[in-house]
């Protein structure tokens, strides 16, 4: 299954790709070594490099293809609830203590999964009914594809699986290995169940009605560095993920490199804008100008023209809210822009 999805997705090697007299020097990665599978699901791996020969890990079924990928699996590796079976020499790693303590990732992983999933749930819950609208309003703007659509900060994998059921082929892509290591166990199941968060220490398991797809192939990798092929996918989406980089115009840029001509772009943020992640001087926003009008101006070529960008827009949703529950006592609720944009055929 990993295979047929890798080579559909052309996943290159982020370390060694660099500008050659050719254009871009790129080469793909291969699975080099299998240390445990599953019905054909490789869970324990390494994939090389066929150029440089660097080696990345599949760890709990998720690829993991990031630059520098032994000093980010360090702070995974400290921020894991659960304790990760890492391949060959990456059994060899020292956790790297940080900012995210294992008890944090927990809560944040049932945080995401009640936001993804809660509305399957059965519950008679208004907050239910919201992110149900929300969910069903995306979902509504994807469209039917043959070839590969990308999912951008996919996190448990609800619109990857969404996406998954007019497409042949999905990739989720996202920083974080707790949640992509739960996506990727609800990808062979018949439902989904997770755990909600009570209070505290105190967890409930959950079970809902949501049937996972399986065509869908969760990476761990950097979404301002991703490693694909440009102009690999009819769909890029970034759902929630514009205001959660460091260099919310090098996504833009990214995501317009990654779409091929005549594609989709999906995007929905409530432009939470936070110093810590991102610095103020590359918000999308000016003394006049909120950022959902910066960032429609910015898809037309209106503003930042160097850009290059010439998109059509279809569909704006201007407002559309959303709410992540932490526990039973703290919620936090968003107002989203989504805007679906057409990428100019050659």
């Amino acid at each position: 299954m990993l295979e047929n999805l890798f080579g559909k997705a052309g996943i290159l090697c982020p370390e060694c790709r660099a500008p050659s007299s050719d254009g871009m020097s790129v080469y793909a990665l291969a699975i080099s070594e299998v240390f445990f599978e599953i019905n054909g699901n490789i869970i324990s791996g390494i994939l090389i490099c066929q150029g440089c020969g660097r080696e990345y890990p599949i760890i709990g079924g998720v690829p993991c293809v990031i630059r520098n990928v032994d000093g980010w699996l360090e702070q995974e590796i400290a921020a894991s609830p659960t304790r990760l079976e890492l391949p060959g020499r990456f059994s060899k790693l020292t956790p790297k203590t940080q900012n995210r303590t294992p008890e944090a990732e927990r809560a944040l992983v049932s945080a995401f999964a009640e936001l993804h999933y809660g509305d399957f749930s059965g519950r008679d819950d208004p907050l239910m009914k919201e992110n149900r609208d929300y969910w069903l309003s995306v979902k509504n703007l994807t469209e039917t594809t043959q070839g590969p659509v990308l999912d951008l900060g996919c996190s448990v994998g609800r619109f990857s699986f969404d996406m998954a059921r007019s497409s042949n082929t999905v990739v989720g892509l996202d920083l974080r290995l707790s949640v992509l290591i739960m996506a990727e166990k609800l990808r062979t199941k018949d439902r989904v169940t997770y755990e909600r968060r009570l209070a505290g220490r105190r967890l409930e398991t959950v079970e809902t009605d949501f049937k996972p797809e399986e065509n869908v192939l969760f990476i761990a990798g950097d979404a301002l560095d991703p490693p694909f092929k440009m102009e690999s996918f009819n769909l890029v989406a970034g759902l929630n993920i514009l205001d959660n980089v460091h260099a919310p115009m090098t996504l833009l840029g990214q995501m317009n490199a990654l779409l091929r001509p005549g594609g989709a772009l999906l995007l929905g943020s409530p432009y939470e804008w936070r110093e810590d992640i991102t610095h103020p001087s590359q918000w999308l926003d000016t003394d006049d100008r909120d950022s959902a009008a910066m960032l429609n101006d910015i898809l037309k070529g209106i503003v930042l023209p160097q850009t290059g960008f010439n998109y059509i827009l279809e569909t704006e949703i201007p407002k559309i809210g959303w709410t992540m529950r932490n526990h039973e006592r703290y919620y936090s609720r968003f107002i989203s822009h989504v805007v679906k944009a057409r990428k100019p055929a050659n």
